[in-house]
């Protein structure tokens, strides 16, 4: 039986509607090998020589453990190629997170292919309301929700890390921040993420905004700070 799919009402990367999270050893071959390169892995392990550390650095080339670990998992591995090897690049894209892999498409059929051929390593799967596929596929930048959140904001805002801010200076943006709820959602966790140390900054963050003017105001007071903008869109569902 197939996991029960969560609804999405955004486009992943403003570009495909369907997801397919798979638990997947030696994921990162997706990212770092060709398709020919990962098949050579699945029928033959890394040569043993290749387990000796790499010079100066003393900890093994990364392919030798990719290598073998894909071919432990042989059989899954093979039905990956087989299937995501014909598939255009276009209809198609991976993002791989440690030991798992997101598989995006905008393609119905290969979703449901996907789905079902590895029920047994998905983690989770994402896909549109019933009658909401071409509404969301058409969508640019738009979030369709029953109800706005906390039934007043109209835009949801990624926040960037201020990387080119003194500290006095973050201290002023988050003043700043502040002085603009309710019309925005400004938290303390948001708070202590501008302070985090520098290799915690990839980490997201987004804020709630109410209306067109405060979102133009954050951006002319903070444009470097603004990230992706989304507009909510209510469906009366």
């Amino acid at each position: 039986m197939l996991q029960k799919p969560k609804i999405t009402n955004k486009k992943f990367y403003n570009k495909f509607i369907y997801k397919v999270s798979l638990k997947l050893p030696g994921a990162r071959a997706l990212r770092l090998l060709s398709y020919a390169q990962i098949i050579n892995f699945i029928s033959v392990p890394p040569p043993h020589s290749h387990y000796q550390p790499v010079p100066n650095r003393g900890y093994m080339d990364w392919r030798v453990k990719v290598g073998n670990t894909i071919h432990n998992n042989a059989k899954t591995w093979s039905k990956i190629i087989s299937l995501f090897s014909g598939v255009p690049k276009k209809d198609l894209s991976f993002r791989v997170e440690g030991e798992s892999v997101d598989v995006y498409t905008n393609d119905v059929s290969l979703y449901n292919e996907v789905s079902q051929q590895f029920n047994d390593i998905t983690l989770q799967r994402s896909q549109p309301a019933a009658g909401m596929e071409d509404i969301l596929l058409n969508s640019t930048r738009e979030i369709f929700v029953d109800k706005l959140p906390y039934g007043r904001y109209n835009y949801r805002v990624d926040l960037k890390w201020p990387t080119k801010l003194a500290w006095d200076d973050i201290d002023k943006l988050c003043n700043f921040f502040e002085a603009q709820r309710p019309r925005i959602t400004f938290t303390e966790s948001i708070k202590k993420w501008f302070y985090v140390n520098r290799p915690y900054m990839q980490t997201r963050r987004y804020i709630y905004v109410q209306d067109e003017q405060t979102l133009m105001l954050l951006k002319l007071r903070c444009s470097d700070n603004i990230g992706t903008v989304c507009k909510y869109v209510e469906t009366g569902k």
